[in-house]
């Protein structure tokens, strides 16, 4: 059993920040205005989000053993996908965490931003 790497979410988060430098150098500048700068926001806005992933991501393990190499909540056999179709459904965080004792809030927040990184990564492949 081994965590959710991390490296691979610090290279595509530096993949990310680097293509927004690249970008915003190559853009070009008319004679009134000075060259654009990548605005701060953006860094600011990968870096928080690179804290709350690595966060979030010590809740999630995956095993080739256990659920077929689903992603799962670390320590028991609820997959990020059974909490998203138990949210989709229309459970609410208490009811999941009333049915399932072993699970915490930070467990769910966890499948969470686990799906919403799997989901940012699906549109750059794609793209």
């Amino acid at each position: 059993m081994h965590q959710y790497s991390d490296n691979s979410l610090v290279r595509f988060v530096a993949w990310k920040i680097i293509f927004l430098l690249f970008f915003f150098s190559k853009l070009k500048s008319s004679v009134h205005t000075k060259k654009p700068r990548i605005p701060f926001y953006c860094v600011l806005r990968q870096l928080a989000y690179l804290y709350i992933m690595k966060k979030f991501l010590k809740h999630i393990s995956l095993d080739s053993q256990i659920r077929f190499g689903k992603p799962c909540i670390k320590g028991t056999r609820i997959t990020v996908e059974d909490i998203l179709n138990w949210l989709a459904s229309g459970m609410t965080q208490e009811e999941i965490l009333e049915d399932y004792p072993l699970l915490k809030k930070d467990d769910i927040l966890a499948a969470l931003a686990f799906a919403a990184n799997r989901e940012s990564l699906i549109k750059i492949i794609a793209a």
